[in-house]
């Protein structure tokens, strides 16, 4: 977690990574209830017995000398996160995920976080300086079409 002595760099760096993956989560979030739409009818037709729906958030640093310390090549994922489909639902989604907004005096209170900023930052094991040294955000949505040979009903 980045502390109230965060540096106007850091704070701009963490601003520009939230504007930036929130934008994708948004085009995200706009196949996704169309996809769930189609995919809830192809069960009511009986084509697909059930699906679901995942994303996986894969993080990538551009830095050499950052990648080469890991062992990395630049381009590789340094990190990945996998978040359930439920998250795209109105009540998650719109929710401000973070937790310094509680705390004015925090230099992030005025950011509005999705959950997958919020687990970056206030959960995940990534260190300050992993943090700050993405460049980028690879989000996958996964879809499993579910095939079952005994049904129930």
């Amino acid at each position: 977690m980045i502390g109230n002595d965060a540096t106007p760099s850091q704070v701009k760096k963490i601003t520009e990574l939230n504007n930036q993956i929130r934008q994708e989560e948004l085009r995200a979030r706009e196949i996704y209830l169309n996809l769930q739409k189609q995919l809830d009818q192809r069960v009511n037709y009986k084509t697909i017995d059930d699906f679901l729906i995942d994303f996986k958030y894969s993080l990538f640093s551009d830095n050499d000398g950052f990648n080469e310390a890991r062992d990395l090549e630049t381009g590789d994922t340094f990190y990945q996160y996998d978040l359930g489909g439920h998250y795209f639902e109105d009540d998650s989604f719109l929710f401000n995920w973070n937790e310094a907004q509680y705390f004015k005096e925090h230099p992030l209170s005025h950011l509005n976080f999705g959950y997958a900023m919020h687990y970056f930052l206030f959960h995940s094991p990534l260190t300050l300086e992993e943090i700050l040294a993405i460049d980028n955000v690879w989000i996958e949505m996964i879809v499993s079409y579910q095939f079952l040979t005994k049904k129930e009903g």
